[in-house]
């Protein structure tokens, strides 16, 4: 497998458990990837195509209900409520979600209408550390490889499971994917409020205030370039907007005193790719990439797809790298 990611972590245990021996090949391992900075929750936005993505995130909602039992999963449940300028269109995975609800808005000004469900915040600060374990567990071999050329990996691995992101647009010459910068910021945790709250004005800069066990995080971004430098204008941006948002929770937070302010690329295409590729050499891929910044609302989903196709790919006492 190629990807140390919240989906290349996901699927690698999904095989795992299903009894197949797994060596899991990344540059890096968390706390240096992309997914150890997202501001995660279950919400699958600006993720197609919604047939296909719906299903995985049912699946997902589903695991997380069951992990959320676990203290050492990093799982909140919680409120979202999403704030809109213009009439709510209502989204077609509503039916998957507890207690979703419309309603028009007066509290909030510029904003007309909302909707809101319960949904989970996955604290990554804590998940990627209880996936790596589980997957330890589950017997997965981790080892910190970069992969630039499919000669690379040796001709006697028949099935290839790729999970590297945008590290695909590289290594398989996928023109469709482009990073999408995420910029968050992380205060202290001063509030008892638990609502995860958005606000839809600017796609490339919206409000988001998502509280997690030991902080809150600010956000955000949601801009087509692959420069990760963090932005100190967007930090004070940030924190003006979710002052004027939420003031009882940030109004005491001052520059200083942030806990700080990250970015990571988000791996976007028009569609996710999952599906299986048959190369000359006889050897096949299983793609599972390109989930923009819905990839832990999809994870578990798109995990259960590609050991689906790997029980049909392959024998079940094959290696997969």
């Amino acid at each position: 497998m190629l990807g140390g990611g919240v989906i290349g972590l996901t699927t690698a245990l999904v095989l795992a458990e299903q009894g197949d021996r797994v060596e899991l090949w990344s540059k890096e391992f968390s706390p240096h990837t992309t997914s150890d900075v997202a501001a995660a929750f279950w919400y699958p936005y600006e993720a197609y195509p919604i047939e296909k993505v719906t299903a995985w995130a049912m699946e997902s909602y589903s695991k997380f209900q069951t992990l959320q039992k676990d203290d050492d999963a990093g799982i909140l449940p919680r409120q979202l409520v999403h704030y809109f300028r213009s009439e709510v269109v209502t989204p077609g995975w509503s039916g998957v979600t507890h207690n979703y609800a419309e309603s028009k808005v007066d509290a909030i000004a510029g904003y007309q209408s909302a909707f809101s469900f319960n949904t989970f915040v996955i604290d990554m600060t804590i998940y990627m550390t209880y996936l790596s374990r589980k997957c330890q567990g589950a017997g997965v071999k981790c080892v910190v490889r970069e992969v630039t050329d499919m000669d690379d990996i040796s001709d006697d691995v028949k099935l290839i499971i790729n999970c590297t992101g945008l590290g695909s647009k590289d290594l398989f010459a996928d023109q469709e994917l482009v990073p999408a910068k995420g910029q968050v910021v992380r205060i202290p945790l001063t509030s008892s409020e638990e609502r995860i709250i958005l606000c839809d004005s600017d796609l490339e800069k919206f409000k988001m205030i998502v509280p997690r066990m030991n902080d809150v995080v600010l956000g955000g971004t949601y801009q087509h370039t692959s420069d990760l430098a963090v932005d100190p204008e967007e930090t004070r941006r940030i924190l003006s907007d979710c002052r004027q948002l939420w003031p009882s929770l940030v109004a005491e937070v001052e520059t200083q005193v942030v806990l700080g302010s990250t970015a990571g690329l988000r791996p976007c295409r028009p569609t996710v790719r999952l599906e299986v590729q048959n190369c000359e050499d006889n050897r096949r891929i299983i793609h599972n990439y390109g989930h923009g910044g819905a990839g832990v609302t999809l994870s578990w989903g798109c995990a259960e797809d590609v050991a689906a196709f790997a029980r049909i790919s392959i024998a079940p006492d094959s290696n997969y790298s």
